[in-house]
């Protein structure tokens, strides 16, 4: 799970709280400031909730953008980007024209339609949050199960050991095998290892003995 998902799932969840705030407090309280104060509550609400809204929204149509363009193809978040279309759609096409409704003054049945149809969206809302969690939860399995691969099973490596044979008394030469440095050829394997390779190393200042490097190939 990268930082950009993060900023992402934390702007929908931070939406799914306020949604909820809204649909429980804010909205059924509208009744209560019925009157000829109304307007003045409503437009004051509609202003201060717009700078939370909109910013949180915004948020999140961008990172989820910025997603797919970065090739991303979660099939929970895929499926999360429907509730989000829907969202954008019910507010212009529902919430908004009830509260200009609402800002002429308080009308029982354009409130009881808004309190009615922002059901949708606090569950769309919630569904979208519950989508990014299975979303985390699937990718972090995922890079669990990744390490864990790797710690059982570790990538091939090779090992050299730099060997002197006239102090290692398990390493000797093929039967036959000429006695000059030049001419060794690599022919000398190490006893009960048949699967090593071992070539001369005529490195300078060994002191006149011969050094030879056994390299082996751990897999």
């Amino acid at each position: 799970m990268n930082l950009f998902f993060s900023c992402h799932a934390a702007a929908t969840w931070a939406l799914v709280g306020l949604i909820w705030t809204i649909q429980l407090v804010h909205y059924p309280l509208f009744a209560q400031a019925a009157g000829e104060s109304f307007k003045t509550y409503h437009q004051r609400h509609t202003t201060r909730i717009t700078w939370i809204v909109a910013p949180l929204m915004l948020a999140e149509s961008l990172t989820a953008m910025g997603l797919l363009i970065a090739g991303s193809r979660d099939p929970w978040l895929l499926a999360s980007l429907a509730p989000l279309a829907f969202n954008w759609l019910s507010t212009w096409r529902v919430q908004i024209p009830l509260h200009e409704k609402l800002a002429a003054g308080f009308d029982p049945r354009a409130h009881q339609r808004l309190v009615a149809t922002n059901w949708w969206r606090t569950a769309a809302w919630t569904l979208r949050g519950i989508s990014l969690l299975l979303a985390a939860h699937e990718s972090s399995a995922l890079a669990s199960a990744e390490a864990l691969r790797g710690l059982v099973a570790p990538a091939p490596f090779t090992a050299e050991l730099h060997l002197q044979p006239h102090r290692l008394p398990f390493l000797a030469p093929c039967e036959g095998a000429p006695a000059d440095h030049a001419n060794l050829g690599g022919k000398i394997p190490l006893v009960n290892a048949p699967h090593d390779a071992v070539s001369p190393d005529p490195s300078p200042g060994s002191g006149g003995a011969l050094s030879f490097i056994a390299r082996r190939d751990f897999r």
